[in-house]
């Protein structure tokens, strides 16, 4: 769920790192549209903390890690069907996929 929390609650006492957005945003506009958003609940696949953050700062909401994962994952269940391999190999290799995929996704966004 969306909350407002201290900078030093976030963190957990850990640095953040952060990428500034291409375009400047007022500071004041961001922290109103965030607060608009208090109470919402959270959905790792529709409205997650990516998803939050790309809406605020690029007025879309969307997450790559997702949509990576999910891509993995769906070419990993292809490949599986193609090749017919047992359900515990399938699971093995879309899962395998989808983990890989998140973890390309996210080194490219370091």
């Amino acid at each position: 769920m969306v909350c407002i929390e201290t900078f030093e609650a976030f963190s957990g006492g850990k640095a953040i790192h952060w990428m500034p957005p291409a375009n400047p945003i007022d500071p004041a506009r961001l922290f109103a549209m965030a607060r608009s958003f208090v109470g919402k609940p959270y959905s790792l696949f529709d409205f997650n903390c990516e998803h939050f953050a790309n809406l605020l700062v690029e007025g879309k909401s969307s997450s790559k890690q997702i949509t990576a994962a999910l891509g993995g994952i769906s070419l990993g269940v292809l490949i599986a069907t193609a090749k017919k391999l047992s359900v515990r190999q399938s699971l093995l290799l879309a899962g395998a996929m989808g983990l890989g995929s998140l973890m390309l996704v996210n080194s490219f966004e370091r």
